[in-house]
């Protein structure tokens, strides 16, 4: 159960790492001066569409794993899933 667990933080750390880097993506109030530079944005906000879409699966993996791992009494990653599930929807709703 041990090595489950630390596997489970590295990758939620990992993913944690990702989606915060991310953030500074969809936070940014930056719309472009000029049109280049609005179609250049606008681009990089669909490659995250779809980075965001892809990771999607690895996300929904780590919360799979919380969650079995918290019905095994693990509480503390209650804590870590709700921190990733908060980064997802921010991310998506932005």
């Amino acid at each position: 159960m041990e090595c489950v667990l630390l596997q489970f933080y590295t990758d939620a750390n990992e993913a944690e790492s990702w989606l915060n880097e991310k953030m500074a993506l969809v936070a940014s109030a930056d719309c472009g001066e000029d049109e280049p530079s609005a179609q250049a944005l606008l681009q990089r906000h669909r490659d995250l569409q779809g980075e965001l879409k892809a990771y999607n699966e690895d996300i929904a993996s780590l919360n799979s794993q919380a969650e079995k791992l918290v019905q095994a009494g693990i509480s503390t990653l209650e804590v870590k899933r709700a921190t990733l599930c908060r980064y997802i929807e921010h991310c998506v709703v932005s």
